[in-house]
């Protein structure tokens, strides 16, 4: 169901990126203001027993992907402790001015961005080590993450993977070598990930208005491992109407569809932005090292739809036949992207970069540009919003498009790239517009029928802007979930809102707290089964113990986080094929449990789907 090698083994076989994973489920937490405006700057779950203030909980087998905190240099400093399956002491812990030096969190794996903030610096931390656990995972701050100027600024985030299929076959080792191997390849970014025996170049191409030319075809099973365009034009005019189309295995529509600048993470065309899977060199030349694999065909073509003739120095594809076999053992998503996003304001709602159905995969990067309207100001402010398969509550968030990529607050410093993540600067004096890209090779997202990708304007969708873009994905047009059966009563009554761009909208609901609850569904052959609960969520930690047929299952249902504002919660529990096997019918009873000294777990309804792989 789920191709799995060990996290830091995938991260290292870039032709295994491509490859479906099925049981991964990306995760959010962090210092989302829970009100709803742009007050992000506290972030902390609750208060353990060692005094220490818990930022990240999670029961079950997963791993940590992304770790940011903002905080201002003068401020106190704080640690970060790490704690995996059954550690009563930290496994690792590190401060601030330690990321990018401390093994593992080195360069370029980990960093820190330093920038102006209010007349004062702030420093930026950032890793994407991986940090696999077994069975629990908790991350805790030894003081305080809070306030916006005093004591120094909670900004942050933690992205993980929680795992419902096989487990991780590892637990997080900070003296593991192969962090440094890895560090190596990301070093070499700008560099072919994958070298190829074969490749097919075009020259001196000229395309005029409407004008569309194929620039590469293959017949049979192959690997495209790299793209390369030089335009001949520095200008910005040509990769705003110069676009690319892909089209694999003969499929009637296109799988990507997008202006150049939009494809290779660039938009605006400013240059300088070098990330480990595509990127710039300049103002002309681009290049893309996602590996796209097809089965029996390939077609590339370039398109002018601006009014002027574009000029292309070259074009480049090369390709592979060397990892056949893996993708006809594996299950494998074609390489394709959202429709563009165009330029257009929004009034009080977020920009939809991405708003799909009937579609399956992982998301894998991701290209959002800001423009002004009718304020010369385009806010950095806006959080990232994302959605799968319908779930009301966001999986992924930011507090800011700052945090999304990685840096620091409003882009006002020269343009930035890691090998995951890049902007190219909004300097005030220059220019108001900004790009950034962001790149998702180990916390790819997963969706099984719906991506809803959305970004504010402003911090709260208080004033208009506009914004462009799309998202770069693995899959194929397809759904792989169905509605098995919707269960849950009770005496109360509770109208509140959700999070996210609907969090003005009230919602009644009926349910019930502490309680029971016991139903059967009839399996029909699914892969897994996924309990979606909605909650009142203003007490925290709501821990439950789930049993199919009467077996008690080996992982609680746990939901850290509290909102006594925006009281619904969106969740969801997620039953693995090892647990009802060949079953046509299962029992499910949902059993409410104690946790930090009270029980807090409660339902208002709960839907159940079958996700068939």
């Amino acid at each position: 169901m789920s191709y799995i090698i060990d996290e830091l083994d995938e991260l290292l076989k870039p032709e295994t990126l491509p490859l479906y994973c099925f049981g991964r489920h990306a995760h959010y937490e962090g210092s989302i203001d829970k009100k709803g405006f742009n007050a992000d700057w506290d972030w902390e779950l609750y208060t353990d027993e060692r005094g220490e203030y818990v930022l990240f909980e999670q029961y079950g087998s997963g791993c940590i992907y992304n770790f940011v905190q903002h905080r201002f240099i003068k401020s106190p400093e704080p640690t970060f402790n790490f704690y995996f399956d059954d550690d009563t002491e930290p496994r690792f812990t590190i401060k601030p001015s330690q990321f990018g030096e401390k093994y593992p969190f080195i360069e370029p794996l980990a960093g820190k961005f330093i920038g102006p903030l209010l007349g004062r610096e702030i420093r930026v931390v950032r890793s994407f080590v991986p940090m696999p656990y077994t069975s629990y995972c908790k991350v805790t701050s030894d003081m305080p993450l809070r306030g916006h100027r005093a004591p120094g600024g909670g900004w942050g985030h933690i992205v993980c993977h929680t795992y419902s299929g096989e487990p991780s076959k590892n637990s997080f080792l900070p003296s593991d070598g192969r962090y440094r191997e890895l560090a190596a390849i990301w070093e070499q970014r700008g560099t072919t990930l994958i070298r190829s025996e074969n490749s097919h170049s075009i020259h001196e191409l000229k395309l005029n208005p409407n004008e569309e030319k194929r620039v590469f075809a293959c017949n049979g099973a192959a690997l495209i491992t790299s793209l390369r365009l030089r335009l001949s034009d520095e200008s910005n005019v040509a990769f705003k109407n110069l676009w690319i189309q892909a089209r694999w295995d003969g499929h009637s529509q296109a799988d990507i569809e997008l202006p150049v600048g939009c494809f290779f993470g660039d938009e605006l065309g400013y240059g300088g932005r070098s990330c480990l899977y595509n990127g710039s060199d300049g103002r002309s030349g681009f290049y893309s090292y996602y590996p796209m694999p097809f089965k029996d065909s390939a077609e590339i073509t370039l398109i002018n739809r601006g009014e002027e003739a574009v000029s292309v120095e070259t074009f480049t594809a090369a390709y592979t036949n060397k990892f056949n076999d893996l993708y006809t053992t594996g299950s494998f998503g074609y390489f394709m992207s959202t429709p563009y996003y165009p330029i257009k304001p929004t009034s009080g709602s977020d920009s939809l970069i991405a708003n799909i159905s009937g579609i399956s995969g992982h998301v894998v990067g991701a290209t959002i540009t800001g423009y002004p309207y009718e304020t010369n100001k385009a806010s950095c402010e806006g959080d990232v919003r994302i959605h799968f398969d319908g779930i009301r509550t966001p999986q992924i968030e930011s507090d800011g498009s700052e945090s999304y990529i990685c840096y620091g607050w409003g882009f006002c410093c020269p343009p930035q790239s890691n090998p995951i993540s890049s902007y190219d600067g909004k300097l005030t004096n220059e220019r108001v517009d900004w790009s950034m890209f962001r790149s998702m090779p180990g916390e790819r997202y997963t969706f099984f029928d719906k991506l809803h990708f959305g970004i504010e304007s402003f911090g709260c969708n208080e004033h208009n802007m506009c914004h462009s873009g799309a998202i770069l994905f693995y899959g194929e047009r397809k759904s792989r979930v169905k509605l098995l059966g919707e269960f849950g009563d009770g005496e109360e009554s509770l109208t509140s809102y959700f999070e996210g761009d609907d969090d003005d909208i009230e919602v009644t609901l009926c349910g019930s707290r502490g309680k029971e609850t016991e139903f059967t569904v009839e399996t029909r052959g699914a892969a897994e089964i996924v309990l979606r609960r909605v909650s009142d969520q203003t007490v925290a930690r709501q821990y439950a113990e789930v049993y199919i047929d009467g077996e008690k299952c080996a992982k609680p249902w746990y939901f850290a986080d509290s909102n006594k504002y925006k009281r619904w919660l969106e969740d969801e529990y997620i039953i693995p094929k090892t647990a009802f096997g060949d079953k046509k019918t299962i029992k499910i009873r949902i059993s409410p449990a104690e946790c930090g000294g009270t029980v807090s777990f409660n339902q208002f309804g709960i839907s159940v789907f079958g996700r068939f792989i």
